[in-house]
């Protein structure tokens, strides 16, 4: 009888035994280091504004997945910004003539009217209306408190400043044909200037940290989404906020800064989590998503390009796959016609694949120490890190458990395995000459919310079949 209650017990709390030492590490920290000041930089203005901002986004996002019929309120917030950014690029021939501000409130009143037309969420676009009107009030009070002295650094000052300054202060035309960087997607940037739009309504961009700190929720929110375990739901929640307040480079990259990491990696998850999630009606729809996150940054591009090409294999998404291709369709066409100066992608430009191809199959001109640096720079963060390790973990127990393996497990091992590869590969052969070698570490990072929700997907998995 002791034997079995054991066994149950550890059934039960299988998922958090593995990982104490997170939580044991972030309770260390929490009284070594200069926690609490950080913490208070979540200043009460700041939050509140993220709060209702939150809530603006989550009404949007249950009208749209009720209209829509999506699984998850996540997918309806990524449909409304991926709206937004596609309707721009469809209508560039026009909306090239047009401020971004005038074209914001265009689609979002054609968005909205649609919404009403189908009559499904009276209710959220009510309560929608609401927080609306409350955003407006707390603006006009609090304006003043507001922090607009953002230090501007690293790639948040040469890149992703600059392309949203562009966007909010003239339209997306005029920040693709005066690029930073010629050829780079510009869904985030445009995201940003979205989030500003809706949070304060300024005149010229400026960053406030409510427009990134409304990422935390977001993320915390897609967690809750996840069909596993209250139990599960709840420590994927501890986790995640674990990780991101325990360190400052990950609370920066993440939610504290305009740095692409933190829109990426939750766009590039929740439309993941949303193609293996979607029903048959609405197939198309989610497909499209998809590809559109193509328009982000390097490694992501390469892996939604090779996933939009594998759903022409599986029966599931077979008859749908074509629509992951929209957003390529459309980019092309404005290449041809709107935008015959720009590069067509930056990502492949200046790339000898020809050569770097030769070299690692003759191996040669390889720096394979670079290897190793990148590998000594990803385990000094300890405790991402052993994220990883619960991630593969979690892969193998899934494998010893499942009995066929999905569509949705095979993409995510191909998914998860092929961009280390390129990071490896490509930092020893072609960017073998780097100057530092710590942005690999941030193309892992680009998974990071992919990572943390499949742990705890394939751990729920393991928990409940086992006998």
């Amino acid at each position: 009888m002791k034997n079995i209650n054991l066994k149950h017990l550890f059934k039960k709390y299988f998922t958090l035994i593995l990982l104490v030492p997170l939580i044991l590490n972030f309770l260390y920290n929490l009284f070594t280091l200069d926690f609490f000041q950080r913490l208070l930089n979540f200043d009460l203005i700041n939050l509140g504004s993220t709060l209702i901002l939150f809530f603006i986004l989550f009404f949007v996002g249950k009208a749209t997945a009720k209209t829509f019929n999506f699984q998850m309120i996540s997918t309806g917030i990524l449909f409304y910004f991926c709206f937004m950014f596609f309707f721009d690029n469809v209508f560039l021939f026009v909306s090239k003539n047009f401020s971004f501000s005038i074209l914001f409130y265009i689609s979002n009143a054609l968005f909205f009217i649609y919404l009403l037309l189908k009559k499904k969420a009276h209710t959220e676009l009510i309560l929608l209306s609401l927080f609306f009107i409350l955003n407006l009030g707390f603006v006009q009070i609090f304006f003043d408190e507001f922090n607009f002295s953002i230090v501007k650094k690293g790639d948040v000052a040469v890149q992703w400043f600059p392309m949203a300054q562009n966007i909010y202060n003239n339209n997306y035309f005029f920040s693709l044909t005066n690029p930073f960087l010629d050829g780079y997607g510009q869904l985030i940037s445009y995201t940003h200037a979205v989030l500003l739009k809706i949070n304060l309504n300024l005149i010229n961009y400026e960053y406030v940290r409510s427009t990134t700190n409304v990422l935390y929720f977001l993320s915390i929110f897609l967690m809750t989404e996840l069909k596993i375990s209250k139990k599960n739901k709840l420590l994927s929640i501890l986790i995640f906020t674990i990780l991101i307040l325990n360190s400052d480079w990950l609370n920066y990259l993440f939610i504290d800064s305009l740095m692409g990491e933190g829109v990426l990696s939750y766009f590039f998850a929740v439309a993941f989590l949303s193609v293996f999630n979607s029903k048959s009606s609405n197939s198309k729809i989610i497909l499209t998503l998809f590809g559109t996150i193509y328009f982000t940054k390097q490694f992501v591009t390469i892996l939604v390009l090779i996933a939009c090409f594998s759903f022409f294999i599986f029966k599931k998404t077979r008859k749908s796959a074509v629509y992951a291709f929209i957003p390529f369709f459309v980019n092309e066409i404005n290449l041809i016609t709107n935008l015959t100066t720009s590069r067509r992608d930056a990502y492949a430009s200046n790339f000898d694949f020809r050569d770097t191809i030769l070299d690692l199959l003759t191996n040669t001109n390889l720096k394979l120490e670079n290897a190793v640096i990148i590998f000594k720079n990803l385990i000094r963060d300890v405790p991402f890190t052993y994220l990883l390790v619960l991630f593969i973990l979690s892969l193998i127990f899934y494998i010893i458990k499942s009995q066929t393996l999905s569509q949705e497990f095979l993409t995510l091992i191909v998914t998860f395995t092929l961009n280390l590869l390129l990071i490896v590969l490509l930092y020893i052969s072609a960017w073998r000459n780097m100057p530092e070698l710590e942005s690999p570490i941030r193309y892992m990072l680009n998974l990071f919310h992919l990572v943390v929700a499949y742990i705890f997907i394939n751990f729920d998995f393991f928990e409940n079949s086992t006998k």
